[in-house]
């Protein structure tokens, strides 16, 4: 617990002036902090359990190694296609697992990120109910707080899956809190756009969100020399992913067989890559055997398939997310009244992920932010009737605590497992478990040893270099690990 406490410590540090930003909305801040301070808490002991994200025993925690151990590889995703993914917060990740220090990786990032915006939509909810009581747009902004808390088996993972539900989360109900200020300044916009680019280095399945950065981008037009300024910054960000992706994959964008732009003796053939996007694929419409036919499948044939395996609350949120988006826009007619520009550039941004996230892989973690958005979207037309007592705390403290009890309830089983060893706890968080009759058997590549899992394809935390599978195509590109690996032509 101390070496956690320290690690997050540390980035709260180096992120305080965004931390000053979520806690400036309002004078209050001695109620923003009470009524943030539980589910940071309770955050905080969810974090201290053991990675329960089944992709980080997969390949994020070796990802993560290999970015400590050494450079860039040239071709380690012929090693393992997952390292391929190369999602941007890995380096942060490995950046602050403080490994060497504390002799054990601290995976804080998701936790450190969960408190900022915790106090940011805490001091979000305390203003809006302070000027205008219960409203559609308060209602809006505790849904999108309850989708964030809903995410609390990731908090001990160092799984990319957290920043790339939560930034567009965050990045669409930021929009529309400033709209809803008024005319707000483009600078107040800038680290939308930043965040909007840096999200894609995380996880492409996020690209929708360029839909809002264009619409800003285009509402400011008027102050394109302003806009020009933040290039060297999005350059900063996006260059080094795009020529890391091309040192590991040989690809630009991987895996995007598309886009084939480089014929590198490392680069992942143009075969394995096609099998790596239809297994990502292929699992989100029918996680099971039968993947690699789903994603050769029409619409018409694995959406029916898809849809009966869905569950009941999963088929009212993605039909709500389908047709409330045409219910906004029907009311601005028949009203004739039109929403903020800004407030409809969200609700076509949240529409056209989900359908994005609908084509590309329908697995609801791929495009939770958006589904949501769409499907409350309403919220944003609906004027509610104030209420009595509004401009005291009762009743939005009866709400945050209806959240805490969700909160609490749906991460009981990390709460209660945390009490049983407080005392291991107490010292540091418990690393990723590994089945207790988890073996491995090696194979050389170039009298290099690799080890390959006997009855898995994870790895978890062992010593690299670990691929899920062997495959005996795959060679050293020259005398050691670091000149990277390549496959044999046939």
């Amino acid at each position: 617990m101390f070496f956690f406490v320290a690690a997050s410590l540390l980035q709260l540090f180096f992120i305080r002036q965004e931390l000053k930003a979520a806690f400036s909305l309002n004078k209050d801040k001695k109620n923003i902090l009470l009524l943030s301070l539980p589910f940071i808490l309770a955050a905080f002991v969810i974090s201290l359990n053991s990675p329960a994200n089944y992709d980080t025993g997969l390949y994020h925690i070796q990802s993560i190694e290999w970015i400590e151990a050494y450079p860039v590889v040239p071709g380690l995703a012929n090693l393992h296609g997952r390292f391929g993914f190369d999602p941007n917060i890995f380096t942060f990740f490995a950046l602050t697992s403080l490994s060497g220090l504390f002799k054990q990786a601290i995976f804080s990032v998701n936790f450190t990120v969960f408190t900022i915006l915790t106090g940011y939509f805490t001091s979000t909810l305390y203003s809006l109910y302070k000027r205008k009581g219960f409203s559609g747009l308060l209602v809006f902004f505790l849904l999108a707080f309850l989708t964030m808390i809903s995410l609390y088996d990731n908090l001990s993972s160092p799984t990319p899956d957290f920043l790339s539900i939560t930034i567009p989360l965050f990045i669409l109900v930021r929009v529309i809190e400033l709209s809803k200020k008024g005319e707000a300044a483009l600078k107040d916009f800038i680290p939308v756009i930043i965040l909007s680019v840096y999200i894609l280095t995380t996880k492409m399945a996020a690209i929708p969100v360029l839909i809002l950065a264009a619409c800003i981008c285009y509402k400011y037009r008027a102050e394109a020399r302003k806009l020009w300024l933040i290039i060297p910054i999005l350059a900063v960000i996006v260059l080094p992913w795009l020529i890391r992706n091309v040192i590991l994959t040989g690809w630009l964008i991987y895996p995007f067989p598309s886009l084939n732009l480089f014929s590198f003796d490392w680069q992942v053939p143009l075969a394995k890559v096609i099998a790596e996007k239809a297994a990502v694929t292929g699992w989100a419409r029918s996680p099971n055997a039968g993947y690699v036919a789903a994603a050769k499948m029409s619409f018409t044939a694995w959406f029916p398939h898809w849809w009966h395996q869905l569950m009941l609350w999963g088929k009212v949120l993605f039909s709500a997310a389908l047709c409330c988006p045409l219910f906004v826009f029907t009311w601005q007619l028949i009203q004739k009244r039109r929403i903020a520009f800004l407030k409809n550039a969200v609700v076509i941004t949240s529409f056209a992920g989900v359908i994005f996230w609908l084509f590309l892989a329908p697995e609801f973690r791929f495009g939770q932010a958006f589904i949501v958005c769409s499907a409350i979207s309403p919220l944003l037309v609906i004027n509610c009737n104030d209420v009595p007592g509004i401009h005291s705390l009762r009743m939005l403290i009866l709400f945050m605590l209806l959240l805490f009890g969700i909160q609490i309830l749906t991460g009981r089983h990390y709460l209660i497992n945390a009490a049983y060893q407080i005392k291991k706890l107490a010292i540091r968080p418990q690393l990723i478990q590994s089945p207790a009759n988890l073996s491995f058997k090696t194979y050389k590549i170039n009298g290099v040893i690799i080890y390959a899992p006997v009855k898995s394809d994870k790895c978890y935390c062992h010593i690299i270099p670990c691929a899920a599978h062997i495959d005996t195509s795959v060679t050293l590109r020259g005398q050691n690990i670091t000149e990277g690996f390549a496959v044999e032509q046939k």
